[in-house]
């Protein structure tokens, strides 16, 4: 930005000296001969924004002989590959859909923040349909009430129909009680709290399968949306206590560092934080007995957000309660920014989330 013409010019002493500079006292002689230009003043460029991801794609593979196809499947007419891709990463981002891209195999492994795992895939036709792409979306693992949405958004998008936004609730189930449930002395309460006996063994199994059935359930305890702001907050508090075996045990899968490879293990470490995150929502208030280890490792998930965004979302989601009084904000902000960053380009609620987070910082 050029901001000489808004500024005024020094005057030119003899000898090069700046009337700025000029030496104490009177008696300076002005230079009338013609001013020279001011140097033009550099500004600071505003910070950038990253550019949202764009999948890229030259070449698909075409359609195996003798393969069928799932249902959930859509042939796209007189169309390149590096379109129907583009569509697919925007609509993935949208939907804040964790997504890992294979250019070689024209694939991308998706999770969704509520743990099921599929596939996309992009084909090239053959004989009548050798003019389009074909997509394919593959569950592998996982249930979800909204999946089907998520399917149907993906096969418009690659169409280049337009999506409706997901919903926040799309994978609630209707909640099954009344007003009443608000009353401070109903009995359902102490129920849900006695759930976390039968959690708590659960939990306790040696296969990792067994114990996702338990931390579905307590992920459904503590979610208001499914179980009612009464019931979340009694299963929170008696959670976030120092005895509780059913606390320790989440607290257990937190502080977990899984492999990638290792599907169960990452989802119960998901499930973990989204139980936190509810619980911490529901309290107000973070155990100091469990604030600086878990502060550690939830700030190490925001910086992996471009490897685990899953993960960093649920973390940025629980971060948001240790910013009130936290001893090094200048910290969490940094890690804020690079998962915000994470988030503007591939995982939109991510970047909400940090936001969020930013917003109380400053």
């Amino acid at each position: 930005v050029d901001l000489s013409a808004a500024m005024p010019m020094p005057f030119q002493l003899p000898g090069g000296t700046s009337s700025m500079q000029m030496p104490a006292g009177f008696g300076g002689q002005i230079n009338t001969a013609p001013m020279k230009a001011a140097p033009m003043m550099q500004m600071p460029a505003a910070p950038s924004q990253p550019a949202v991801y764009k999948w890229q794609l030259h070449s698909v593979p075409q359609l195996p002989q003798m393969y069928t196809l799932e249902k959930t499947a859509v042939f796209v007419p007189h169309s390149t590959p590096g379109l129907v891709a583009e569509r697919v990463s925007g609509v993935l981002r949208e939907r804040s859909i964790e997504a890992a891209y294979d250019d070689d195999m024209a694939k991308v492994t998706c999770n969704t923040t509520d743990g099921v795992n599929f596939r996309v895939k992009l084909y090239s036709g053959r004989d009548k349909y050798s003019h389009g792409i074909i997509v394919e979306v593959q569950r592998r693992d996982g249930v979800s009430i909204g999946f089907h949405q998520h399917v149907q958004a993906i096969l418009d998008a690659a169409e280049g129909k337009k999506t409706t936004p997901p919903s926040h609730s799309m994978n609630a189930l209707p909640m099954v009680y009344d007003d009443e449930e608000e009353d401070d002395d109903i009995p359902h309460a102490t129920s849900s709290t006695s759930s976390l006996v039968m959690i708590s063994k659960i939990l306790s199994f040696r296969q990792q399968e067994d114990q996702v059935l338990g931390m579905q359930t307590l992920s459904s305890l503590v979610d208001p949306v499914k179980m009612g702001k009464q019931t979340s907050k009694a299963v929170s508090n008696e959670i976030m206590r120092e005895t509780s075996e059913v606390g320790a045990k989440v607290l257990q899968y937190i502080l977990s560092r899984p492999s990638h490879d290792d599907e169960t293990a990452t989802n119960l470490r998901i499930m973990g934080l989204g139980v936190l995150a509810h619980s911490l929502q529901s309290t107000g208030s973070v155990p100091e007995f469990v604030r600086s280890e878990l502060r550690s490792r939830l700030l190490e998930d925001l910086r992996e957000a471009e490897q685990r965004p899953r993960a960093a979302l649920m973390s940025a989601k629980c971060l948001e309660h240790f910013v009130k009084g936290d001893h090094d904000t200048m910290e969490l902000n940094e890690a804020f920014e690079a998962s915000l960053k994470v988030g503007q380009s591939r995982h939109k609620e991510l970047m909400q989330a940090s936001e969020r987070c930013i917003l109380q910082i400053r």
